[in-house]
C-alpha cells in the first residue's frame, strides 16, 4: 500500500526499511512481502515527477563531459530510473564471474551457480520473458558469437508495471516523497540503529531493525560517505574503497558492418517471442578470445545507418526520412517523435535526388517497407523498443558497448555544496583510462578478422586507425550504470559489501543496486543488480524464518513468522 510515513503505527510495524523505490527496491519489497516480512518502503519522489526531488539529486560533476547531469541519469519516484531506460535486459557472461588481469583486484565474491537461480524471478519480475539469453545457435567453440540476446522489459517503467500489487500487499508500505538525510550507525555493535528522513515538510527519526540502501549507485555511496564523516574509521575511511571504483561502460559507433549477404542483417533485428517480449541477437566474443586477446569484455550491434545518408539503399527508409524531414521542415516537431530517429542532416547535405533513387530503384520495397515501419510504430501495446529495418545493402552502422577497467581514482566524494535538505551533494571524477580506449579500438580489429574468417562479412572505418582512437575517446563517457561504488569483495580492503551485500561489519545494513558490481562485463546492469536483490531478498526472509534461501523463495513464509 502507499500511505503517510508518519503514520507511526507503520514506522514501528516493519520488519526491513528499505531505501529506494527504482527497479531493485522495488524487486526487494515485493518479493519480500510476498515472502511474508513487513515492509517499508521509503521513494524520495512521488508517483508523477517532482521538480524538487529531483533537484535533491543534483551532482557536482568534475567533468560534464565524461558524466551525464543528473536529469539525465536519475529519476526519483514510484519506478526510479526504468521511467527513463531502455528496458534491456542481459545477465553478466560467466567469465565476468573469473578473475581476470584486464580489471585489476576486481572478483566477483559470489559464483556463478549461486545467482543463475535467480535469473527466473528477476526475468519475471522484470516482464522481459523467459530467461533465457543465448539461443544455443553458436557451433561449439566458435570464436565470434551471434546467439547471445538481450531481452527487453514490455513495461519499462516499473512503477506503473507493480503499481497494482503494491497497492494491494497489505505488509508492503511504500512512503513517497520522503527522503534519507542520514543513517544512525552504532560502528561498535555494528549494526544501523535508525534513519533520518524529511517528508512533507518535516523531518523525523526513527529505528528501523534493518535497512537495504537500493537508491541507485551515486545515492548509496553519497549516504555511507555522510556517514563516514560522522565516522571517520567507517569501511576504511577516506583511503578506504568507499566511493571507489566507479565506472559505466564505453559505448558509441566508430565502424560500419559489411554483411556479406545482405540478408544476414535480419538475424539483428527486434524479435518477438510467444509473450509478447522483444528480444535482439548482438556480435560477442567466446571467453578465448577476450583471454587470448587481453580484451575488456564487449559486445556489438548493428543499427540503421543515420537515414540522412542515401548509402541506407532503402527505399522505405529514405522516404522515411523525406517524409520525416518535410515534416521538421514544416512544424520544427520532430524531436518529439522517437523511432530512433535523429534530424541531424536535415538542415544540410539533404541529397533529395539520392534518396529519391532509392524509392524508384525498388517501388515495391518502399511501399512494403515503409508500410511494415509505419504499422509497427503505430501500436503502442506491442511496438518494438527501436526502429531496426533490413536494407539491401547489407551495411549497417555497428554500435559498440564495452567494459571498463576499475580505477580506484574514479570515484564519488563529498562537495562542499549542498542540496535543499543541507545534505552534501556527490562530487563526481568518473575517469576513462587508456586501456579502456586501446581495448575498444583493438576489439573492433578481433571482430573484423573474426567476420572475414566466418565469410559473415567486414568492418569499414569512419576515420584512420588514430582518429578512431580519438573517437573512442570521445565517446567515453556514461553516469547511467553507476557501477563499482560499493563494490562486492571477500574483504572489508577490496570492497564495500560481502557477497552477501552485507556492509563489512554490519549485520543488518546491506547494498542493493548496480554500485555493489566490481566489473562492469558487457552487460547493461541492471538485470544482474534485480538478479542479486532477489537473491537477497531470500537469504533475509530466511534469516527470519530460519531456513535456507531456496527454501524461502520455494514457499513464502508466513506474516508472523517476520
Amino acid at each position: 500500500m502507499i500511505a503517510s510515513l508518519f503514520e507511526a503505527c507503520l514506522v514501528e510495524a516493519h520488519s526491513i526499511c528499505i531505501v529506494g523505490g527504482g527497479p531493485v527496491g522495488l524487486a526487494l519489497g515485493i518479493t519480500l512481502a510476498r515472502l511474508g516480512l513487513r515492509v517499508l518502503l521509503l521513494e524520495s519522489g512521488g508517483l508523477g515527477t517532482d521538480t524538487f526531488a529531483a533537484s535533491l539529486a543534483e551532482t557536482d560533476c568534475v567533468s560534464e563531459r565524461r558524466h551525464a547531469s543528473s536529469d539525465d541519469t536519475i529519476r526519483r519516484g514510484l519506478g526510479g530510473t526504468s521511467r527513463a531506460w531502455g528496458a534491456g535486459c542481459t545477465p553478466y557472461d560467466p567469465v565476468d564471474f573469473e578473475p581476470r588481469p584486464e580489471v585489476g583486484t576486481a572478483e566477483v565474491p559470489l559464483p556463478l551457480a549461486e545467482l543463475a537461480p535467480y535469473y527466473a524471478p528477476a526475468a519475471e519480475f522484470l516482464g522481459c520473458g523467459a530467461p533465457v539469453f543465448d539461443l544455443g545457435e553458436d557451433a561449439p567453440g566458435s570464436p565470434l558469437r551471434t546467439g547471445q540476446i538481450t531481452r527487453f522489459a514490455r513495461q519499462a517503467d516499473m512503477g506503473r508495471r507493480h503499481l497494482a500489487e503494491i497497492e494491494a500487499l497489505p505488509n508492503l508500505v511504500v512512503s513517497l516523497n520522503t527522503t534519507v538525510t542520514r543513517l544512525d550507525l552504532d560502528t561498535a555493535g555494528g549494526r544501523i540503529q535508525g534513519v533520518e528522513v524529511r517528508s512533507g515538510g518535516r523531518a523525523i527519526s526513527f529505528r528501523t531493525p534493518g535497512l537495504v540502501l537500493a537508491c541507485g549507485g551515486v545515492e548509496a555511496a553519497r549516504l555511507l560517505l555522510c556517514a563516514q564523516r560522522e565516522h571517520p574509521l567507517l569501511l576504511g575511511g577516506d583511503r578506504g574503497p568507499l566511493g571507489r571504483y566507479y565506472m559505466g561502460h564505453i559505448s558509441g559507433n566508430v565502424a560500419r558492418i559489411h554483411f556479406a549477404d545482405p540478408a544476414a542483417g535480419r538475424r539483428f533485428a527486434f524479435a518477438q517471442d510467444a509473450d509478447g517480449s522483444y528480444f535482439r541477437r548482438r556480435l560477442s566474443f567466446a571467453p578465448e578470445v577476450l583471454r587470448a586477446n587481453r580484451l575488456l569484455n564487449v559486445y556489438f550491434l548493428p543499427n540503421n545507418i543515420p537515414f540522412d545518408d542515401p548509402r541506407i539503399g532503402s527505399g522505405a527508409l529514405s522516404a522515411l526520412h523525406l517524409g520525416l524531414s518535410a515534416w521538421y521542415r514544416s512544424t520544427q516537431y520532430l524531436r518529439h517523435y522517437r523511432p530512433g530517429y535523429r534530424p541531424t542532416g536535415l538542415e544540410s547535405g539533404l541529397d533529395a535526388r539520392r534518396h529519391l533513387a532509392n524509392i524508384l530503384r525498388s517501388p515495391g520495397e518502399t511501399v512494403t517497407g515503409l508500410a511494415g515501419i509505419l504499422r509497427a510504430r503505430a501500436d503502442a501495446d506491442a511496438r518494438p523498443p527501436g526502429l531496426y529495418h533490413t536494407t539491401p545493402s547489407g551495411i549497417f552502422t555497428l554500435r559498440y558497448h564495452a567494459e571498463q577497467e576499475p580505477d580506484p581514482e574514479s570515484r564519488v566524494t563529498l562537495s562542499d555544496r549542498t542540496d535543499a535538505h543541507g545534505v552534501p551533494l556527490p562530487r563526481v571524477d568518473l575517469r576513462f583510462g587508456q586501456r579502456d580506449v586501446d581495448s575498444a579500438f583493438r576489439a573492433h580489429g578481433v571482430l573484423d578478422e573474426l567476420l572475414r574468417q566466418s565469410g559473415l562479412g567486414r568492418l569499414s572505418w569512419h576515420r584512420d586507425a588514430s582518429g578512431t582512437v580519438a573517437a573512442i575517446a570521445a565517446q567515453a563517457t556514461d553516469g547511467y550504470h553507476q557501477i563499482g561504488l560499493t563494490r562486492m569483495s571477500h574483504g572489508p580492503r577490496q570492497g564495500v559489501v560481502d557477497r552477501d551485500l552485507a556492509v563489512h561489519g554490519f549485520g543488518n545494513l546491506w547494498v542493493s543496486g548496480t554500485g555493489v558490481l566490481p566489473t562492469g562485463g558487457q552487460a547493461h546492469p541492471t538485470f544482474a543488480a534485480v538478479a542479486l536483490a532477489q537473491r537477497l531478498a531470500a537469504q533475509i526472509a530466511a534469516s527470519r524464518a530460519g531456513r535456507t534461501a531456496a527454501a524461502a523463495m520455494a514457499s513464502p513464509i508466513s506474516a508472523a513468522a517476520s
